[in-house]
């Protein structure tokens, strides 16, 4: 994510939930911002796992962004 400029975002939200994260829709604004602005180059020279992961959020992100108000909720085990 560094190619990116930009990595986790801070302050880490907090919650007791294990495994469990969300990003508000200015947030996700932010993050798809910059992954639009990413050059293809930068995508392409990402390790085949790590690229699909990226553009996977980055579909998450454009998804929020085509509903007004909705951002992102992760879980995981």
């Amino acid at each position: 994510m560094s190619e990116f400029g930009h990595g986790l975002p801070s302050p880490l939200p907090y919650t007791d939930r294990r495994g469990h994260g969300v990003q508000p829709p200015d947030a996700c604004a932010v993050a798809f911002a910059r992954y639009e602005a990413a050059a293809e180059e930068q995508l392409a020279a990402l390790d085949g796992e790590v690229r699909e992961a990226v553009e996977e959020i980055g579909g998450w992100l454009s998804e929020a962004r085509a509903h007004p108000g909705r951002g992102v909720v992760g879980f995981l085990p």
